[in-house]
């Protein structure tokens, strides 16, 4: 094929010689669709010419064509969009053929390319052998995976937005009369019974929903974004995206982990996890169980880190009785159930050896019978303390509880001022507490018996704070508690 057009300007030249030559363009248009309809030639020939062909000012056209105009006293412009929008007009037959032959394998290329992105993105794929507990909560940030999605995703994640957030015939309805009352108060209550009623029954689950975030420090600034909506379509989006991208591979499974997890723990039976593992919202009910095992045996090691890094610490323990089912349902019926004794590690923080000297505190004993009573007077300053705190928490109280007053313009700009008028008085800074489970170090204990046996000092927790903090420890499978 040649580089220069075979007919070029010296041969129309002397083709129009002594001829007008068209000034406008619908003249010049007009001559060379004349041209086409004389050579007999189709556009879609035309077309393909134009965007195959090799020859140079040919190529710089087509080039200019599929460049988009941006600033300048022109819009944004973008050649292919603006004749595709044209053909879209056409009629709905030729509509029908642009999706079905032009948008659908496209957006089937697009979908697998970023579904492709998603399943080998590393981020999203949690490891159980690696997992602790640290982990668990990165996953827990549905900021980050949101944020994630929207960069590896961005065809996908904009057409489900579209089809959740498009507003509903309802939302349309009402937009359409705020914007005929232009902020008059009668004109919003205006219409006809029916959408009055479509109104209150859609409105009112928003408000029961939001009732909740009125208060001081639970506004939720998605609703800002998306009026009328009484869930919010960010996580739904997400939470769809995972799904999909789960049931592909499984090893993305950044959400069906975690959700998985909490259904468990929640409650939820071994056949409704079957079915949320179906559908790509959850793992299996033995990736659960290994995952708890897994988390088990991470608490445990940051117990013992805590306990060997020489913190003052302090264990708690109980009993608990997990109901497991009944059989022999007869005039004596039997119940199978896990007694198992629990305990925990809770730190310190700021508090010297000292104060573990039993015989300083003993040589205090007695002196509380020399205190008067100007030792424990309240001062003046007390005085305005506890008025100012007073009037502070009566209206708190008022604004809360009085009848009516969700409704009060303001009610949360009160709530604040009245939270930042009334007056602390904490010596202690406060501190978030170091509290790490320690696991069941007793099975089949009753709870008299796991009680008595740490008081009478039978050495159970003893040799358990032995045996893991030992260079050799081996944990205790959770499973071997559920025997029987």
């Amino acid at each position: 094929m040649a580089d220069k057009l075979r007919y070029g300007k010296t041969y129309w030249e002397g083709l129009l010689q002594g001829t007008e030559v068209p000034k406008t363009d619908i003249d010049k248009l007009h001559m060379v669709f004349s041209l086409i309809i004389f050579l007999g030639l189709s556009l879609g020939k035309i077309l393909a010419f134009a965007f195959t062909t090799n020859i140079v000012s040919i190529r710089q056209r087509a080039g200019t064509f599929l460049t988009v105009y941006k600033g300048g006293r022109r819009e944004e412009w973008f050649g292919p969009a603006e004749v595709y929008n044209i053909w879209h007009e056409w009629s709905p037959v030729v509509q029908a053929e642009l999706h079905g032959r032009i948008i659908k394998p496209c957006m089937e290329r697009i979908a697998v390319a970023e579904s492709d992105a998603i399943i080998e993105d590393k981020s999203l794929k949690v490891q159980l052998k690696t997992l602790t507990i640290a982990g668990v909560r990165t996953l827990l940030d549905p900021v980050v995976i949101a944020s994630k999605l929207r960069a590896l995703a961005p065809f996908t994640h904009s057409y489900l937005h579209a089809f959740a957030t498009s507003p509903n015939e309802y939302r349309q309805k009402k937009a359409r009369k705020e914007a005929r009352s232009a902020g008059n108060e009668q004109g919003l209550q205006s219409g006809n019974d029916e959408d009055e009623s479509v109104s209150e029954r859609y409105d009112s689950e928003s408000r029961s929903e939001a009732e909740d975030e009125d208060e001081p420090g639970n506004h939720s600034d998605w609703r800002d974004g998306y009026p009328g909506f009484s869930r919010n379509p960010t996580i739904a989006i997400l939470v769809a995206i995972m799904m999909l991208a789960f049931v592909r591979n499984r090893a993305t499974n950044a959400l069906a982990l975690p959700l998985g997890l909490f259904f468990s723990i929640s409650g939820t039976s071994s056949r409704v996890l079957n079915v949320l593992s179906n559908i790509g919202l959850s793992v299996s009910v033995t990736t659960i169980e290994d995952l708890k095992a897994r988390i088990s045996k991470d608490a445990i090691d940051l117990a013992v880190a805590l306990i060997t890094s020489g913190t003052i610490f302090y264990i708690i323990f109980d009993n608990i009785n997990l109901y497991l089912r009944k059989f022999q349902e007869r005039i004596s019926n039997r119940a199978s159930m896990i007694h198992a004794t629990n305990s925990a590690v809770v730190a310190l923080p700021g508090i010297e050896a000292g104060a573990l000297d039993l015989n300083k505190k003993l040589v205090m004993r007695g002196k509380r019978a020399k205190a008067r009573f100007a030792d424990i007077r309240p001062t003046r300053a007390d005085g305005t303390h506890m008025k100012q705190a007073f009037g502070c928490l009566i209206g708190e109280l008022l604004v809360h509880y009085t009848p009516g007053s969700r409704g009060w313009k303001g009610r949360t700009e009160m709530l604040e001022a009245f939270s930042k008028a009334r007056p602390t008085d904490r010596p202690l800074p406060v501190e978030k507490t170091d509290f790490r489970p320690f696991g069941v170090f007793e099975c089949w204990s009753t709870v008299t018996a796991g009680v008595m046996m740490e008081v009478a000092g039978q050495g159970v927790l003893r040799n358990r704070l032995r045996t893991l903090t030992s260079t050799d420890r081996r944990s205790r499978r959770p499973e071997e508690c559920h025997r029987g």
